[in-house]
């Protein structure tokens, strides 16, 4: 596809969106009882911040639901995990540096199960999708009309968020293929991209206001006066979550950006292209920044605003980290894929000699 802006926008409003969100669980906030306006705003501000991995996915949908088996697609996976063990040997590195004592046994192990990086659990997850995103385009492609894949799509919402909806206070609907919500955000993508068509901002910014005010009422409402508990409606593959997404991916790809300044525009591409990184390097940054905003931040009323600096600290500490990486990781990532193909050809080659003889 042409490089288009929107869609830079959107992966740099999603690892933003990342960053923030982990402010509010490394505040405390969680633990805290959930009394008073700052915690209505919180509760509004992480109705927001939630939608950064539905972004991911809706945007994967819509990048990649023309995508085709080949072995040069599956090459893709190399970088994705030259960064990702990069990543985690980094926050080994800061975890040993802070004073956690880590064992090989436990470092090797961390790496190969996905907890030696708390934030790779996006890598096992994506890396699923991604093995199967040529099959999906395969049943995609075969549903030829605009209504049978309207008829997937909410077939797979019901599937997923609607269960979320039913069950709010009581146990209606079995909820066994929750956790298929990836596949539902990628054709959710993959349908705005076949039949895209041009929205008022202005409009979808007023919708997107009143969802996120009626989901922070929602959660208030519901926690009031106890802890925040994890509702599942307003988790990844809740209904709250599905609904504001779309409404923030729709609001962001109708922008016209046409005028973005030349500063602005470089930024967002230079960001949109290391998100990936940024992504998993930020729990790098987290360590040590909330490390030592636990320190020396007080207890009391400004604690949260005090944590949002952390979270920006955070973001702005990350990004020459995640460029850093993506320079080491381009040279290893194509000697990986070339000594890969080498691999394949031979094995290809000597399958076709044992199957002549």
């Amino acid at each position: 596809m042409k490089r288009d802006r929107n869609l830079d926008l959107i992966r740099c409003t999603a690892v933003i969106l990342v960053l923030f969100l982990h402010f509010i669980s490394s505040s405390g906030w969680y633990d805290m009882p959930n009394v008073g306006f700052v915690h209505w705003i919180v509760n509004l501000l992480r109705a927001l911040f939630i939608n950064c991995v539905p972004l991911f996915l809706l945007l994967t949908g819509y990048l990649c639901c023309r995508k085709e088996l080949s072995a040069r697609y599956y090459l893709g996976l190399v970088r994705i995990y030259v960064i990702y063990l990069l990543s985690c040997l980094a926050c080994l590195l800061t975890r040993g540096l802070l004073g956690e004592s880590i064992s090989l046994r436990d470092a090797v192990g961390g790496i190969f199960n996905h907890y030696a990086n708390d934030y790779s659990w996006y890598v096992s997850m994506y890396t699923s999708l991604f093995l199967v995103i040529p099959f999906l385009n395969l049943a995609w492609k075969g549903l030829a009309t605009q209504k049978r894949r309207l008829v997937l799509v909410w077939t797979l919402i019901y599937l997923t968020a609607v269960p979320t909806l039913l069950n709010m206070h009581l146990h209606l609907y079995e909820v066994w293929w929750e956790r298929l919500y990836p596949v539902t955000y990628f054709f959710i993508g993959a349908y705005l991209r076949e039949y895209r068509r041009p929205l008022r901002p202005g409009r979808l910014a007023l919708a997107l206001a009143l969802a996120l005010a009626g989901a922070a009422t929602l959660n208030y409402s519901v926690c009031t006066p106890g802890i925040f508990a994890w509702m599942d409606y307003s988790w990844y593959h809740g209904f709250e979550t599905m609904g504001i997404s779309v409404l923030i991916f729709l609001l962001l790809l109708n922008l016209d950006l046409s005028r973005c300044p030349p500063w602005l525009d470089k930024g967002i591409r230079g960001l949109s292209g290391l998100s990936f990184s940024v992504y998993l390097f930020s729990k790098v940054t987290d360590l040590v920044i909330y490390h030592l905003g636990r320190s020396l931040i007080p207890a009391g009323e400004d604690w949260l605003f005090a944590y949002l600096l952390c979270a920006l600290a955070s973001l702005l500490a990350c990004i020459p980290l995640a460029w850093l990486a993506e320079a080491l990781a381009r040279p290893l990532t194509r000697w990986l894929s070339s000594a890969l193909s080498s691999l394949a050809r031979r094995l290809a080659a000597a399958c076709k000699r044992f199957a002549g003889a």
